[in-house]
């Protein structure tokens, strides 16, 4: 029985030491009483064993732990990426979103850069229908530009940069890069990312990651940045208009 012991326990990948303590079992049992030496046997097979078997258990509990801790950081980390980025922007904060909207689309007109704010405030990120230019000259732009598919530059820069302002919150005069500070980088991808999509749905794939990131580390409106891509990489590029 005690040779079947050595067998197993050397298959099962024994270090040196482990060998040569069972070695010093089999020498115990033969030099003593068969009474005393059974009993010292057993002690010392029972040490090297739990020497053996506690490491092993230690370790299963150790990588059990780590495994446990990772799939719930993993499982944090995707339920903060699912999260939506909402409009927070209160009523009375409206009227400074469209000042500082008026002050980088002058072409577009108070009334419907209002009705960007408010609808993004109620959800509805889609732009309104076509605008009525606020001077004479930019209607006659309009005008000739009508039969081309698609919204004017300023339509779709004015929507994305009230959608990153709007999920600000607070402080809607200090403008669009205020609030990219405020929400970070990331959110305010998400942001753009939704307001694109609500503009020209299945078309939001051409404009790609990268853009979104230069358009946010660019010196004025992120919104005007990619709308203005969009508008030199279109079917007919640099007309003022996204053609989608």
């Amino acid at each position: 029985m005690l040779r079947n012991w050595n067998y197993n326990f050397v298959t099962k990948g024994l270090t040196l030491l482990h060998f040569v303590i069972i070695i010093l079992i089999k020498m115990i049992w033969r030099s003593y009483n068969e009474k005393t030496s059974k009993y010292i046997s057993v002690a010392l097979f029972s040490a090297t064993l739990l020497s053996i078997t506690a490491p092993v258990v230690t370790e299963t509990v150790d990588a059990a732990t780590i495994h446990t801790v990772f799939e719930k950081s993993k499982q944090s980390s995707i339920s903060q990426q699912d999260e939506t980025v909402e409009n927070k922007l209160a009523a009375e904060d409206v009227d400074a979103v469209v000042e500082v909207l008026k002050s980088e689309y002058p072409d577009l007109s108070e009334d419907y850069l209002r009705e960007i704010v408010n609808n993004q405030r109620h959800g509805n990120y889609s732009l309104p229908s076509e605008p009525q230019p606020s001077s004479t000259r930019s209607r006659s732009a309009m005008l000739s530009k009508s039969n081309w598919k698609g919204i004017t530059v300023s339509q779709m820069g004015a929507a994305i940069d009230a959608a990153i302002i709007g999920a600000s919150g607070g402080a809607a005069s200090l403008g669009v890069k205020f609030a990219i500070k405020k929400i970070g980088k990331e959110a305010a991808k998400k942001v753009i990312v939704k307001a694109i999509q609500a503009i020209v749905g299945g078309a939001a794939g051409k404009v790609t990651s990268t853009v979104v990131g230069k358009a946010l580390d660019y010196a004025g409106s992120p919104g005007y940045y990619i709308a203005k891509y969009w508008d030199a990489h279109d079917k007919y590029s640099k007309n003022g208009r996204i053609n989608f």
